[in-house]
């Protein structure tokens, strides 16, 4: 088993494990890429929780959408304004509606 990472543009785009390192991979030992998974799980689980603080500050009116920072504003909009569930039978008579407006 072999243990690898991709770096692009000075960045970690990736690790991963397997028989052969990719041509864009770079071997590393077992040990660092424990590290850098660990890292990535770390970064993973600071960006969910800042998402979630945003979204219940938004939700509370104690910020606005815009004072979000640009990297988590999507996915707090997502949070406090979800998208509807769309009614089948509503959307076929808007179609049928919007039909015969054409036809008109």
């Amino acid at each position: 088993m072999k243990y690898y990472k991709v770096i692009e543009n000075e960045e970690l785009k990736m690790i991963g494990t397997g028989s052969v390192v990719p041509d864009a991979g770079e071997e590393i030992e077992k040990t660092e890429y424990d590290q850098l998974m660990a890292q990535i799980k770390a970064d993973a689980e600071a960006h969910r929780q800042a998402v979630q603080q945003y979204a219940e500050q938004v939700k509370a009116v104690t910020i606005t959408i815009d004072q979000v920072p640009e990297e988590y504003r999507e996915e707090v909009e997502y949070i406090v304004n979800p998208p509807q569930p769309v009614d089948p039978e509503q959307a076929l008579i808007d179609e049928i509606v919007q039909e015969v407006a054409r036809n008109e």
